[in-house]
């Protein structure tokens, strides 16, 4: 298994989402992707389906002033030659590193022609840590406090 391969997509989905690059993490996804969300499974048929679920992550925390993306990848684990997991935390903050919200996810890994593209998305903490907006018309987008 090839970490740094691994490793290599992340950090390049990572600088992507930060600077708004919405079709450059896209690509990063498989020609289809399990989503899964404590709310929610989802079966997303490649990369042009994900931008959707992607870009309404990154137009939250924007209204609140996102400016900083990093990452933190808690481990990497091959199960079968072409298949990986990863553990990675996200941090999403603003310009003065004011921390917006601190998100774990496992990644499903596939090697493809050219690089692992991801096929597995788990988010784990994100209810209980993501912002709730109280004032918004839109509810799934809002500010003032944790659930």
């Amino acid at each position: 298994m090839e970490n740094a391969g691994v490793t290599d997509v992340l950090n390049t989905f990572r600088a992507a989402f930060e600077a708004e690059r919405h079709e450059e993490w896209a690509v990063l996804y498989d020609t289809s992707v399990v989503l899964m969300r404590p709310h929610q499974t989802l079966l997303i048929d490649g990369p042009q389906e994900m931008l959707p679920y992607g870009r309404n992550v990154y137009d939250s925390y924007a209204k609140l002033g996102l400016a900083k993306v990093s990452l933190t990848i808690r481990d990497i684990r091959g199960f079968d030659p072409g298949i990986v997991l990863a553990e990675v935390t996200w941090r999403y903050a603003t310009a003065e590193d004011e921390e917006l919200i601190l998100h774990d996810c496992t990644y499903g890994l596939r090697r493809r022609a050219g690089g692992y593209k991801i096929a597995l998305h788990i988010s784990h903490n994100e209810i209980v840590r993501r912002p709730v907006f109280l004032e918004s018309s839109a509810p799934e987008l809002l500010i003032g406090g944790v659930f």
